[in-house]
């Protein structure tokens, strides 16, 4: 979030440059805040998301960079229409809406990750017996691959002996 913020302060401080100095150091200013974005965005992602939806989320996070990159395309339409520097501030201003509005959602997954009941402890009176799966017709169930699933997520031989892999 701070690096989002970074950036929209940097193409603000571009829109209000009145020399070239400034208008170097803005842009230098937007290289360093640019580069923290990915390398942030990955273990963030990674917080957030539970192993089988991380691909998932950083496909979305990766198309939208891309996406970024084609919208910014157009910003030369809005330069030609309304001037390089009232461009480089509307572009500012999406950035810090959208900034603000990442940081409220990371609040609120934070505050809601705080509220959140850890889990309960294993039962103690339990022996180690009782974690292997029951073989019980009820605890069984039949997979469309012909395996079938029990207690615990572990999976029989299907006729064949081929644990369900379809040859």
């Amino acid at each position: 979030v701070a690096s989002a913020l970074g950036w929209s302060v940097a193409t603000a401080a571009q829109g209000s440059a009145r020399s070239y100095a400034q208008l170097l150091q803005a842009r230098a200013l937007l290289g360093v805040t640019q580069a923290f974005c990915s390398p942030a965005a990955y273990p963030m992602i990674a917080d957030r998301f539970p192993p089988w939806r991380r691909a998932t989320a950083n496909a979305v996070y990766t198309s939208g960079l891309y996406l970024g990159y084609a919208l910014a395309s157009l910003s030369v339409l809005f330069s030609k229409a309304i001037g390089w520097r009232a461009t480089c501030l509307a572009v500012a201003a999406v950035s810090a809406g959208t900034a603000v509005f990442l940081a409220l959602v990371l609040s609120l997954d934070a505050s809601a990750k705080r509220s959140t009941p850890p889990p309960p402890p294993p039962s103690s009176s339990s022996s180690a017996s009782s974690s292997v799966p029951s073989a019980s017709p009820e605890a069984a169930e039949r997979t469309e691959s012909g395996s079938v699933a029990r207690e615990g997520g572990t999976a029989a031989a299907a006729p064949g002996g081929h644990h369900g892999v379809q040859r």
